[in-house]
């Protein structure tokens, strides 16, 4: 795969997690506490929302609501149609999660999220320690329209990216130990029909070398074919920036170079589109 990139939008900042949705490209820009749109017709750029709390993912749930990962003030909100935001669950056994990263809801309406420790504080007084884990949670709907807040891992020490196969059958993590004797893994849980997790396969892992570790992955999409496009590396150590795709099964299938470091990804029609540290958002052509 040989994909050139082009930018087509910028803002402040990190731009982060994004979505295909009714025809517009919707994207974080994490510093600015904004969503900005991009219409690919058209080559403008809007203000979807503002005031997101450093909001740094998106995901489309089953009942057509937009959900996000509201790092800034250590929940998952939805963006309800008529300008409000309704925020969810966040008490764990009656803590306050940490400060979420990324998301993905499956086809039972069930929220799965990365929930790392973070070195930006909530806004105001810090009265809410961080817990002593960083794992991937989930938020369960219960018959009663009530949810639940459940642990779902036990061996994360940084999870980042979250994605869900096309079936439920699986939940992709990135787990990101910085440290150089730290692991950095991308990893496939397999989904019981409890809903449970079962042990993890380790689908790829990132080294070091004499300048450091090298970056794990930060965000995935799914392709059409069930695909997984995850973004990893930077110009600091390794190979360098790059969009590595798995086969559906689990396969390196490819790798293609990147100008600069991703963040997250989607698929559109006809392209692939990538957010960078450095505030850009990149597309390229898969046709």
């Amino acid at each position: 795969m040989s994909l050139a990139f082009e930018p087509v939008a910028t803002c402040q900042g990190e731009a982060a997690g994004l979505i295909w949705r009714e025809d517009l490209v919707l994207f974080c820009a994490v510093d600015e506490s904004r969503i900005l749109s991009f219409n690919p017709s058209s080559g403008a750029v809007g203000e979807f929302r503002r005031y997101t709390s450093r909001t740094s993912a998106l995901s489309d749930g089953p009942d057509g609501h937009l959900y996000g990962a509201q790092s800034g003030s250590r929940r998952i909100v939805r963006f309800n149609a008529d300008g409000s935001t309704t925020p969810l669950l966040s008490r764990l056994r009656g803590r306050i999660h940490n400060h979420p990263r990324d998301l993905t809801i499956d086809s039972s309406a069930r929220i799965w999220f990365s929930d790392p420790h973070s070195p930006i504080p909530a806004p105001g007084p810090q009265v809410h320690g961080r817990l002593e884990h960083a794992s991937v949670l989930r938020l369960r709907p219960l018959a009663n329209r009530s949810l639940v807040l459940e642990r779902m891992t036990s061996d994360t020490t940084n999870p980042a990216a979250v994605q869900i196969a096309p079936d439920s059958s699986r939940l992709y993590v990135t787990d990101n130990d910085p440290s150089p004797s730290g692991r950095r893994e991308l990893r496939s849980y397999p989904i019981a029909e409890d809903g449970s997790l079962g042990s993890p396969i380790v689908l790829h892992t990132f080294g070091a070398d004499a300048r450091g570790p090298h970056r794990g992955g930060s965000g995935m999409c799914l392709g059409a074919a069930g695909e997984l496009y995850l973004c990893a590396g930077s110009i600091e150590a390794g190979p360098g920036p790059m969009i590595y795709v798995f086969s559906a099964e689990g396969q390196l299938v490819t790798t293609n170079s990147l100008p600069e470091t991703p963040v997250s990804c989607c698929i559109a029609p006809g392209s692939i589109y990538v957010t960078t540290l450095g505030g850009r958002l990149l597309r390229a052509s898969l046709v």
